[in-house]
C-alpha cells in the first residue's frame, strides 16, 4: 500500500503540469486522508500534510508500519523538495491547495528539473517494489520521527494510547495532564506501586535432638520433621533425607532434610540424631523392713533390665549385710552393668524391727484404805517374744495417810526396746463418828445443859475433837440450835445438827 502511494503522488506532481496549482492540491487531497493520526481542528480546512500510518495492534505489523512510515516520511520529503522552493515563504494550507503561480515556460523547466525527474524515478521505484516480494526484516526499526509541516500550523495533540507510544513519541509536547497517571497504568505495570510478589522459599522445622536407642529395631527419622510453604501450604509430605545413622553404633550423628517447593526453591536442614545405650534399670519390690529372727535375702523381689540386654537379674552384685538377730538400720547396694558397659547403683535401706514388749498393768489396785498393805510390783504382768524383760516402777503409795499416788511402770527387752504404763492408786480413810442420840433434846428452865455431854465420836485411826456451834439459854424457855463437828487425825470431819427446846415444864 505504502508504494502505491508513491507513486501516486508523483502521478499528482506530473499532472500539475498540465493542471497548474490544482496538481498539488490534488495532492494534498489524496494523500491527506490516509493518517490516521491527523485530528481536524477548528477549522474544516487545516490539516496533517505529511500523515503517517496507523499502526497495527499486533507487533509484528507495528514494526512493518513503522519500517514503511520511515520510508513514506522520506518520500514526501522529496516531494517537498520539489514544489516547496516556489511557494512563498510561510504560505498557509489554502495557499498550497489552490496558489501555484508557474508560467509555462516555467512548468516546462519544472517538469525538466531534476526534482521532478526524482519523482518520477520514485513512482517508478514504487512500481517495481510492488511487484518484488518483500524479504523478512529482523532489523529493530527505530522510533518513528516526529514529521516536520511545510506549512507551519498549530500541532493537534493526539492522545497516546499504549500501542502507539514509543520512545521516540515520549516528549513533553505530546502528553497531556491526563497521562502517565497511577490510573492509567495496568496491573501488570511494573511500578514501585505494584512490585511483582516474590515466591517464598519452604521452611523445615523440628525439635532440636532427636534421641534414639543403640539398636532400636524401628524408628522414624522423620519423626517431628514438618515443612511449610507460603505458597504452596505444607510440603511435610516431600521432605526427604539424608543419614548415615548407625543404629547399631553409640555416638551422634546427622540427618540432612531438603525439600522443593512448585516453585523450584530447594531449602536444606540439619539436626543432630543421637543414638544412646540405655544404663540398666534396677527394681525393688519387696518390702524394706524385716522381723529379728526371721530369714532375709537381698536379693529377694529385686530385678533388673535393659532395653538392649533384657533381663539382668542375675548380674546384680550386692554390697553390706544385714544383721537379722537385733533391731536396727542396714544400707545395701545393688550395682549391674550391661554388655555395653553401662552401670547402675541403686542405695537400698533395711530395717530390722523386734516386736515391744508387753506390759500388763490392768490388775495393779488403783484404791486402798489407810493402813492397807501394797505391793508395786504384785499383779504386773510383762512378757517379750525374744525372752526375758525387766520391768520397773518409779513412784510409791503411801498408805498410812489418804492420798493421790503416780506410779509409772516400765518393761524393757533384751534389745533395749521399752513398753511404758502409768497407774494412779488412791489411799482412802474411813471418816469419824459421830452420836448425838443420847443429848436431851427437852429441858425445863433453870436446868443444868452441857452440849458436850452424852456426845459420843470415834475414829479407826485414833483420837478426834468433838466441836459444839451455838448456845442454850435455859433461863428462859426458848429453841436453840446446836451444831456438832468431829475431826480426826487426818482433818477428816463428820457434823450433825441438834435443836434444844427450854420450856417450864418438861
Amino acid at each position: 500500500m505504502f508504494n502505491k502511494k508513491k507513486k501516486t503522488a508523483a502521478i499528482l506532481l506530473i499532472s500539475a503540469v498540465v493542471l497548474g496549482g490544482g496538481g498539488y492540491a490534488a495532492y494534498q487531497l489524496n494523500a491527506a486522508p490516509t493518517s490516521q493520526s491527523a485530528k481536524k481542528s477548528s477549522s474544516s480546512s487545516k490539516q496533517w500534510l505529511f500523515p503517517s500510518e496507523k499502526k497495527d495492534s499486533t507487533k509484528k505489523k507495528a514494526k512493518e508500519k513503522e519500517k514503511e512510515s520511515s520510508s513514506s516520511n522520506k518520500t514526501e520529503k522529496e516531494i517537498q523538495a520539489a514544489l516547496a522552493p516556489d511557494l512563498p515563504s510561510g504560505s498557509n494550507d489554502n495557499q498550497a491547495a489552490s496558489a501555484f503561480p508557474f508560467s509555462k515556460d516555467d512548468l516546462s523547466k519544472q517538469l525538466a528539473s531534476s526534482n521532478t525527474q526524482n519523482l518520477v524515478s520514485l513512482a517508478d521505484q514504487g512500481t517495481a517494489e510492488q511487484n518484488t516480494p518483500k524479504p523478512a526484516d529482523n532489523t529493530p526499526t527505530a522510533p518513528e520521527p516526529t514529521p516536520t509541516p511545510v506549512v507551519e500550523m498549530p500541532t493537534p495533540t493526539p492522545t497516546p494510547t499504549p500501542d502507539s507510544q514509543t520512545p521516540g513519541n515520549q516528549t513533553p509536547g505530546n502528553q497531556t495532564p491526563g497521562d502517565q497517571t497511577p490510573g492509567n497504568q495496568t496491573p501488570g505495570d511494573q511500578t514501585p506501586g505494584n512490585p511483582t510478589p516474590v515466591d517464598q522459599a519452604p521452611v523445615i522445622s523440628f525439635a532440636d535432638v532427636l534421641y534414639l536407642h543403640l539398636g532400636q529395631k524401628s524408628y522414624d527419622l522423620l519423626d517431628g520433621v514438618s515443612a511449610h510453604d507460603a505458597e504452596d501450604g505444607d510440603l511435610t509430605h516431600k521432605v526427604v533425607y539424608a543419614s548415615t545413622v548407625d543404629i547399631n553404633t553409640e555416638g551422634t550423628y546427622q540427618v540432612t532434610y531438603q525439600v522443593t517447593d512448585s516453585a523450584g526453591h530447594t531449602v536444606s536442614a540439619t539436626r543432630d540424631v543421637v543414638v544412646t545405650n540405655d544404663a540398666p534399670v534396677i527394681h525393688i519390690a519387696s518390702d524394706n523392713r524385716v522381723e529379728v529372727g526371721h530369714d532375709f535375702d537381698p536379693k529377694q523381689g529385686v530385678t533388673a533390665d535393659d532395653y538392649q540386654d533384657g533381663d539382668l537379674t542375675s548380674a546384680i552384685k550386692v554390697t553390706g549385710t544385714v544383721d537379722t538377730s537385733k533391731p536396727g538400720d542396714y544400707e545395701l547396694t545393688y550395682e549391674v552393668t550391661d554388655k555395653n558397659g553401662a552401670v547402675t547403683s541403686v542405695k537400698r535401706t533395711v530395717s530390722v524391727f523386734a516386736t515391744a514388749p508387753t506390759l500388763d498393768v490392768s490388775k495393779v489396785p488403783t484404791t486402798l484404805k489407810v493402813g492397807d498393805k501394797f505391793e508395786p510390783m504384785a499383779n504386773v504382768n510383762a512378757t517379750s517374744p525374744y525372752g526375758a524383760v525387766n520391768v520397773t516402777v518409779y513412784g510409791s503409795v503411801d498408805t498410812s495417810k489418804p492420798g493421790s499416788n503416780d506410779l509409772t511402770y516400765t518393761v524393757t527387752d533384751k534389745f533395749g526396746q521399752k513398753t511404758v504404763k502409768q497407774v494412779t492408786v488412791n489411799v482412802e480413810a474411813d471418816k469419824p463418828t459421830l452420836d448425838l442420840s443420847k443429848v436431851p433434846t427437852k429441858i425445863k428452865v433453870g436446868d443444868q445443859f452441857d452440849p458436850k455431854a452424852n456426845v459420843t465420836a470415834t475414829s479407826p485411826y485414833g483420837a478426834v475433837t468433838v466441836d459444839v456451834d451455838g448456845s442454850v439459854d435455859t433461863s428462859k424457855p426458848g429453841s436453840y440450835e446446836l451444831t456438832y463437828t468431829v475431826t480426826d487425825k487426818f482433818g477428816q470431819s463428820t457434823t450433825q445438827t441438834l435443836t434444844i427446846t427450854v420450856s417450864e415444864t418438861v
